[in-house]
């Protein structure tokens, strides 16, 4: 996940708006998943 930051920090390669945006969607996917799975559904016995 963090592979498009290392050559932004250690080789000072531009990063690209795609970059920014693709990790901006994989950490709001993991939050959400992450979220989401802390509070599992219990199915109500009617």
């Amino acid at each position: 996940m963090l592979g498009p930051i290392w050559p932004w920090v250690f080789l000072d390669e531009p990063v690209t708006i795609y970059e920014i945006s693709g990790g901006v969607i994989t950490l709001l996917a993991v939050a959400a998943f992450t979220i989401y799975s802390r509070n599992p559904r219990v199915p109500s016995s009617n």
